[in-house]
Formats: C-alpha cells, structure tokens, sequence
C-alpha cells in the first residue's frame, strides 16, 4: 500500500518538475528572441545612420565647396577691377562651378534614388528567397567581397550553362569562334529567365 500511496505523489513531482523545466526553456527562448530582435533593430539602424552620415559628409562637401567659391569670388571683387578678359574667364569659371555643383548634386540625388531602389529590391528578394538563411550570413560582407563572390558565382553559372548546352547541341567538329562570343555577350541574369 505505501508502495501505491507514494507513486501518485511521485508522479505529481516529476510533473511539477517537467513543467518547471518547460517553462525555463520557454524563459531562455524569449530572452534569445529579445537578444535577436534588439540585434536586428540596432543593424537596421546603424544602416540608417551610415546613409544619414554619408548624406551629411557630402553636403559638408558641397558647403565648403560653395564656401570656397564665395571666399574666391569676394576676393576677386576686393582686389579691384579687373580687365575684361579676366572677369569674363571670372564669370566662366564661376558658371562651370556651378554647374558642376549642380550636376554633383543631381547625381547624389539620383544615386540616393537608385541606393533606395536597391535596397528595396535587395529586401524584395530577402523576403522572398528560401535561402535566407544562407543571405543572411551576406549582410556583415564589405562591398568588395560581395562583389568578387557575386563574380565567382557569374563564372559557375557560366560554366554550368557552357556545360548544360555542350551536352544539348549535336558535337560539332569546328564550332564558330563568333556564336560563342556573342552568346557570352548576351547572356541574361537567371533572376529575369
């Protein structure tokens, strides 16, 4: 009888035990989930910061560009008069710069716009590729690394693709030198197939 008295309370235990082991676990898979959401929320702005900053330092160029131009300008009007022909290459000058100033500007507008574009395109595919857990080890990549792994993915899908048609085309004895080239030339991303 003491035998069957005590294995009901045993059982009693070892369930107290098995849900207090549960509940700690489910406390150490939040805590992770906060640590992953806290780090994925300072990436995403450090990102932002990086392109304020950059945005900053151009327009701290642009300013000690126009700053320049004024200083140069008010001191060629203190000196004195000038001859004709030197205020004239004065004013041509003056009208290059600004017009250079204005062309910088539309290109960091437009590269702006097409940096915004990409990174659109980029979570586009993020959010739609199977393979994000294979993308997201790309993130902490430089430039350059991405750009060379990009290149050596190129050159395997090239030679994939050389392999996939030397297989499907008939064994020719003497191929044309320019069909190769040209099909290199015009050959597509397999994203837009």
């Amino acid at each position: 009888k003491n035998i069957r008295i005590l294995s009901p309370l045993s059982k009693t235990f070892t369930e107290k035990e098995v849900i207090n082991g549960l509940k700690q676990r489910i406390l150490k898979l939040e805590q992770q989930c906060k640590e992953k959401d806290g780090t994925i929320s300072k990436l995403q702005t450090d990102m932002k910061t990086t392109n304020l900053e950059e945005m900053r330092i151009a327009m701290e160029t642009y300013y000690e560009e126009v700053h320049r131009l004024q200083t140069l300008l008010a001191s060629s009007e203190t000196t004195g008069k000038k001859p004709l022909g030197e205020k004239k290459t004065g004013a041509k000058r003056q009208k290059k710069m600004g017009s250079a100033l204005l062309s910088l500007s539309r290109s960091v507008q437009e590269l702006t716009e097409e940096n915004q574009s990409l990174k659109e395109d980029l979570d586009r595919v993020l959010s739609t590729s199977p393979t994000i857990s294979k993308t997201q080890g790309y993130v902490e990549w430089s430039k350059p690394r991405l750009l060379r792994r990009i290149v050596e993915l190129e050159k395997k899908l090239s030679v994939m693709e050389s392999s996939k048609s030397h297989a499907a085309e008939p064994v020719r004895s003497h191929p044309p030198a320019c069909l190769a080239s040209s099909s290199a030339l015009h050959r597509q991303p397999r994203g837009d197939r």
